[in-house]
């Protein structure tokens, strides 16, 4: 059974509520919410297959936008040739035409209303003067992936790092100051950035007066107090043996937080390590509409993950190598591109009313020299480690994936 937890998550990602038709008037044409699924299909396989390499590490809490690292390694493969390409085609899932696809996500979030969340996403690239970018590949990513291109001295390590970390900061609202440090070597030549910004009011928000110090079993023998919002709710709700999972709808439904609670605190492992996207479809249909008595940790966490050796075990080898080929993106006076590291900052903040998530991404290049209803009242007590993840319930799009596990 524990193996369908994984299925639970991503069918209801799948099915989202009653999404379909009704958000067509946000202003998709049928083709871009086409595309749009299709896109959701490789971020969703990576997010879980990412999400099960950092888990083996990380003891804590984890949260990470698969949306922003995808679109960010996606700028890269615009560029990569030969192996490289098809190295990084398999490992992040993508499909032909990739670019089609997240040029459609993006104009669909452009047009959904302010009132039902905000989802900003921004791509820049900034490329040392060396770097002789293709005009093609410039078209490319600017036409496809609205990026930002410009070029910069890397020479000057405080001016860079000062020039990205302001963008960062200001596509982000503030809440990532940046992710580049001007006392490091700045062995790269170029940078290409994707943050996403996400905020949004819950349909019901969670009473302040019914949020109360309450226990939290962050190990069967570790407790923490932390602040536990109450709420009894309507909601959509599926429990086994092994788990209970509810959605927490945001305004409109066009958003929603999935919460995975294992039954057994000692079942979080078990549930990481069978999470997928295959298994996930045969729980989907076990979702019903139930009332539910809601406790959720009022929680902020902040994550960031150096990847290069996750995306490695992944299989994504090929891109780090200094013979990577990435002859498409352009040329440096002296070499050619390879990935030198990837680099991701995220934050996630849950009131009463809202929740507000953003992430920022940085590929680095380095440069080498050539060479159904009921009146059943259920409860969910999330007093103990669970996975939660942020979704677009019209495209199915994972955006955010996460385990709470202490503050």
């Amino acid at each position: 059974m524990l193996k369908n937890i994984g299925t639970a998550i991503l069918i209801f990602c799948l099915t989202a509520l009653s999404a379909g038709a009704a958000f067509a008037a946000d202003g998709a044409s049928n083709d871009d919410l086409l595309r749009a699924r299709e896109l959701s299909k490789s971020v969703n396989a990576f997010a879980f297959d990412l999400y099960k390499e950092i888990a083996k590490e990380e003891k804590g809490s984890i949260f990470f936008s698969p949306l922003s690292i995808s679109m960010a390694l996606a700028l890269a493969y615009e560029g990569a040739t030969g192996e490289t390409r098809e190295e990084m085609k398999k490992v992040l899932h993508y499909n032909d035409n990739i670019g089609t696809r997240f040029k459609a996500y993006i104009e669909m979030v452009n047009k959904v209303p302010k009132e039902s969340g905000k989802l900003y996403v921004a791509n820049g690239i900034w490329a040392d003067w060396s770097v002789t970018l293709l005009s093609n590949y410039v078209i490319k990513i600017k036409r496809d992936y609205g990026s930002e291109v410009k070029k910069l001295d890397f020479r000057k390590r405080a001016h860079v790092a000062s020039v990205i970390n302001k963008w960062i900061e200001d596509k982000t609202r503030g809440k990532i100051k940046g992710i580049v440090d001007e006392r490091s070597e700045m062995s790269w030549a170029m940078s290409i950035i994707n943050a996403v910004y996400f905020q949004a009011f819950w349909m019901e928000p969670f009473p302040e007066i019914n949020t109360r110090k309450k226990t939290f079993y962050c190990t069967p023998t570790m407790t923490e107090q932390v602040d536990m919002m109450y709420s009894q709710k309507t909601i959509s709700y599926s429990e086994t043996d092994d788990f209970q999972a509810i959605s927490l709808p945001y305004k409109n439904w066009r958003y929603s937080m999935v919460v995975v609670l294992p039954r057994e605190h000692q079942k979080l492992g078990k549930l990481e390590n069978n999470i997928s996207d295959i298994e996930f479809r045969k729980i989907l249909a076990s979702f019903k509409e139930y009332r539910v008595n809601v406790y959720l940790p009022k929680f902020r966490t902040e994550k960031a993950y150096p990847l290069k050796k996750q995306l490695m075990k992944l299989g994504l080898k090929q891109a780090f190598k200094r013979g990577a080929n990435f002859n498409y993106i352009g040329t440096a006076s002296n070499g050619g591109l390879y990935i030198d590291e990837v680099l991701h900052k995220s934050v996630i903040e849950t009131t009463e009313t809202h929740t507000k998530a953003t992430a920022v991404t940085e590929v680095r290049l380095g440069v080498v020299l050539s060479p159904g209803k009921t009146t059943d009242i259920k409860e969910f007590r999330a007093d103990h480690p669970f996975l939660y993840l942020i979704i677009d319930n019209v495209a199915r799009t994972i955006l955010f994936i996460g385990r709470y596990v202490d503050n």
